[in-house]
Order: C-alpha cells, then structure tokens, then sequence
C-alpha cells in the first residue's frame, strides 16, 4: 500500500515509517526539510521519498497515488 506521513521525519514518524517498510509498503514522508533525516539513511532506502511540504501543497498530483479508490 503506499502511504502518505505526515511528520515521518520525526521522532514517532522514524518509527511508523520503519513498520510500515517491514510490512511492505511505501509512500511519501511529508516534511518541512526533506534534505534532512528522510535522505540521510534514517528512512529506509527506496521505501518512502521524502517530500516538502511546499511541494506537496502546490502539486497535489505527487500523493494522489496514496489517495484511497
């Protein structure tokens, strides 16, 4: 399932992010400063991309795959 997390960067995000990446899914971590933990190897690899909030704001079109049918 791909999953959008608001604050994964985070302290309890750091967490949900690493069960739900041994559970199988992915997604996008929603941050204020994706160059952060989310690139530096905290995040799994190739599990969750790292997007800012800006630019989830300004192009919706980066979460609709994680939107519910």
């Amino acid at each position: 399932m791909k999953i959008a997390i608001a604050g994964g960067s985070g302290f309890i995000g750091q967490a949900l992010t690493k069960a739900l990446t041994e559970r199988g899914h992915s997604g996008w971590i929603l941050t204020r400063s994706p160059k952060g933990k989310a690139s530096t190897g905290t995040i799994p690899a190739g599990s969750f991309s790292s997007v800012a909030w800006d630019e989830a704001e300004n192009n919706p079109s980066l979460l609709e795959a994680s939107m519910p049918s």
